[in-house]
């Protein structure tokens, strides 16, 4: 079963439109990851995040969160994709793309040689 199937068991939640499509490569564990992202427009009611037994257990996340708008332009942090704050207002401005669109650059994936 993939991720999204499974979320729209899991959750009370509308799929919407896909929006954003990623790939990164990283070290991972001793292991070099190569991730390929989907990302869609979902809305649901406000919920607490939860592992999924045997699926995922945020064991490796230092926190899972809401962050408001405002709170994405002025974050520390980092996220994935790097320019979320951005990519997140225009969507809210605009609305969904006709096509998803490829985010993330270059600078954001590592180097191996």
């Amino acid at each position: 079963m993939d991720m999204l199937a499974l979320l729209k068991v899991w959750l009370p939640l509308t799929i919407g439109s896909k929006v954003w499509i990623r790939s990164h490569t990283f070290p991972w564990k001793g292991e070099i990851i190569e991730q390929h992202e989907v990302f869609y427009l979902i809305h649901t009611a406000h919920f607490k995040p939860n592992p999924i037994p045997g699926i995922a257990d945020f064991t490796d996340l230092k926190e899972f969160r809401w962050w408001k708008i405002d709170e994405l332009e002025n974050a520390k942090e980092n996220f994935a994709p790097r320019d979320l704050y951005n990519l997140t207002h225009d969507l809210i401005k605009h609305g969904p793309p006709g096509k998803p669109h490829m985010v993330g650059t270059k600078s954001e994936q590592i180097k191996h040689g």
